[in-house]
């Protein structure tokens, strides 16, 4: 899979703040769905936690023992925090307070491989209001090498004091030439017409294409 090109100026401007030593200690990622978020987060986390960084874009390495943990799930200093289970089995629809109360427990230790410690909560705008002023004071407090990064869908949910403790990164709909270019090298059939569904959105064209969504779409549009 190609990397996104609208990821290339926040990339260059992340790595450039790491380079510096100053990277923050809380990351709002937050765009519509569709525009590669995640994977951003994911390939960012992976060369944070690589022993053997690329020097120049902050890539991982993919073969150091900690790319081969991440890739097994495994890395110690990583958790992951999303919608956990009710006692009675059911999964939850928001983020509880108790789930923060052990992310901050866990961030308090100290890392496991001697360098950062990164939490992921996704998403983040599912959190309930207990659960959100819960997390203020690890972000008011945050411990030295350590990492949180809230990825949401819909960040106006969260509160404003969440929002202004945070770094954001926001992803917004790329230049239509550069979103066409992008589809037509991830191979995707029709990709004007399947960008134009999408509102411009390349992720949503590439994903309906593949669910055949365009075509059912097609299909309605006969009728």
């Amino acid at each position: 899979m190609s990397t996104q090109p609208w990821h290339a100026e926040h990339w260059s401007r992340l790595q450039a703040r790491r380079a510096r030593g100053a990277l923050p200690h809380a990351l709002l990622l937050c765009g519509p769905t569709g525009l590669g978020k995640r994977a951003f987060a994911q390939r960012f986390i992976h060369g944070l936690l690589c022993e053997q960084p690329d020097g120049n874009t902050g890539v991982a390495c993919g073969h150091c023992r900690a790319c081969l943990l991440l890739a097994a799930g495994s890395h110690p200093d990583l958790v992951s925090l999303t919608y956990g289970l009710r006692k009675d089995g059911v999964q939850r629809s928001e983020i509880v307070v108790e789930q923060i109360r052990d992310l901050s427990a866990r961030l308090a230790m100290s890392s496991q491989f001697g360098g950062w410690q990164v939490a992921v909560i996704d998403p983040a705008d599912a959190m309930n209001a207990a659960a959100a002023n819960a997390l203020l004071k690890t972000l008011e407090e945050p411990a030295a090498q350590t990492m949180l990064v809230l990825l949401a869908d819909a960040p106006w949910q969260l509160p404003q004091t969440i929002r202004s403790r945070c770094q954001r990164i926001e992803f917004h709909l790329p230049a239509p030439d550069q979103a066409l270019a992008w589809l037509q090298a991830e191979g995707v059939a029709d990709a004007a017409t399947a960008l134009q569904a999408a509102g411009g959105n390349p992720g949503l064209a590439r994903d309906w294409t593949a669910q055949g969504a365009l075509d059912r779409r097609r299909e309605v549009r006969k009728d």
